[in-house]
């Protein structure tokens, strides 16, 4: 018994679409299936899938084609340091990914906090799209910004690995 459900959303509506059900005929599954693969990309629903990172060398991140994605690494910016991507610029040039922040600094949520607390930390997230297939590395350090680079901030090197995402195609 094969159970798949494809959630698809157009105007703020919400279907399911059971796939293949146990008693489902052969000419049924090849219709629905070419049914699933009409669907346009931007209707279908994806998550951004989210990686909590630590300063160390040599992480491995494995994502597809067309998935979003955030690498999230925790921080306080009231002590005067915060993450920064070091190679935004190689990274915006690149044909592998998109990278969705404004500036080099990606975006800071604080942690919750009791009402009119200061100096809470809180977490730096860098937002990416990943565009076509490759490897491409993402180089943050933990520093002021007006400071450059040294030995003394703490870095994170991640080897970004991108493949084909599994597509679903019409069945002739």
């Amino acid at each position: 018994k094969v159970d798949v459900t494809i959630e698809i959303t157009e105007k703020a509506t919400v279907e399911k679409i059971p796939v293949i059900q146990e008693d489902t005929k052969l000419s049924e599954i090849k219709d629905k299936i070419n049914k699933i693969a009409e669907i346009p990309d931007s209707q279908i629903k994806t998550e951004s899938k989210l990686f909590e990172i630590s300063p160390s060398d040599g992480q491995l991140v494995k994502v597809s084609v067309k998935d979003q994605f955030s690498f999230v690494l925790p921080g306080n910016p009231t002590t005067g340091y915060q993450w920064v991507l070091d190679n935004s610029e190689e990274i915006k040039n690149s044909k592998l990914l998109d990278y969705l922040n404004a500036d080099q600094n990606g975006r800071y949520v604080q942690d919750p906090s009791l009402t009119l607390m200061v100096g809470v930390g809180g977490k730096f997230y860098f937002d990416f799209k990943a565009k076509s297939k490759g490897t491409v590395h993402a180089k943050f350090s933990y520093r002021r910004p007006w400071e450059k680079e040294s030995d003394l901030n703490q870095k994170v090197d991640v080897t970004i690995e991108i493949t084909e995402k599994a597509t679903v195609e019409k069945i002739p």
